[in-house]
């Protein structure tokens, strides 16, 4: 089967490699294109803050028991929490509303689960920056491009297409360096707070596997050290590549990023896979 079912990924990140993943587990020969760093190596992403994955992801060295619950906590009112994250338009859920705070909820270390991901793939990525029409002329016969790099990079009419993102500031550290970093406020461990208090300026806080994050709105910058602004994917009404079937290639977006929306986790990078490639 190897050599004659081919598959390419466009982006190295923890989505990208999910995506890679999943596509050998069907049986596909897969090419990894990601940018170089400053050596001309592939990069790898250096994750930030607390992250971690939602789902089990079978075949990449953690047990299946390894999973930790994680607490929501709602602090002041859900709807306070909604405002303030999205605005007073906004009328749709959020995680306050999906997860907390009367139940826990399974957490997977995305560290530890992309640290054997990059092990394994990183001697086969090919360190070059690609869209999909130039991956096609470079590898002959490349298959379906799963591409999980920002949507933006393929789009090939960025005049009239749209793509909403929402501004915040964040800090983000390790346990041990928050003292270092002067954090300001993190929840116990493996805990996630939802804050709709007016009078607290920050709107979410967690800390899961060692590592904290603590976000505000955007607007002006949190009088803090450490605090960088960080743009999240809302929407896009860019259909750039989606509908492309040339030399029968398909071109899918995935995670939150090759989507471009908003509320994506990072393990359906893996499962979307499977279906793209079932």
């Amino acid at each position: 089967m190897f050599g004659s079912k081919r598959v390419m990924v466009l982006g190295a990140g923890p989505a990208g490699l999910l995506a890679a993943h999943a596509a050998m587990t069907k049986g596909y020969e897969v090419i990894v294109v990601s940018r170089p760093d400053k050596d001309g190596k592939p990069a790898k992403s250096d994750l930030f803050g607390c992250q971690y994955l939602h789902a089990y992801i079978p075949g990449v060295g953690q047990m299946r028991d390894g999973w930790v619950p994680v607490k929501y906590d709602v602090v002041g009112p859900v709807d306070g929490y909604r405002a303030k994250v999205y605005g007073n338009g906004y009328q749709g859920p959020t995680s306050a509303d999906e997860y907390g705070p009367e139940g826990d909820h399974a957490a997977w270390d995305l560290r530890r689960v992309y640290d054997v991901l990059w092990d394994h793939w990183r001697s086969r990525i090919v360190p070059i920056s690609l869209n999909p029409l130039s991956a096609q002329a470079v590898f002959e016969n490349p298959g379906p491009i799963l591409v999980t790099i920002p949507a933006p990079a393929i789009c090939r009419d960025m005049e009239n297409h749209k793509f909403s993102s929402a501004r915040i500031w964040a800090m983000g550290a390790r346990e041990q360096d928050q003292g270092e970093r002067e954090f300001p406020y993190a929840p116990p461990e493996n805990t996630v707070v939802c804050n709709g208090d007016r009078d607290t300026s920050w709107y979410r806080a967690a800390t899961v596997f060692g590592y904290s994050t603590l976000e505000w709105p955007g607007g002006n910058k949190p009088p803090i050290r450490g605090v960088v602004p960080v743009s999240k994917p809302l929407s896009t009404d860019c259909t750039c590549w989606l509908r492309v079937r040339a030399r029968r290639n398909n071109v899918h977006r995935l995670g939150r990023f090759g989507r471009w929306e908003k509320g994506v986790l990072v393990h359906t990078a893996y499962y979307d896979t499977l279906k793209v490639l079932s």
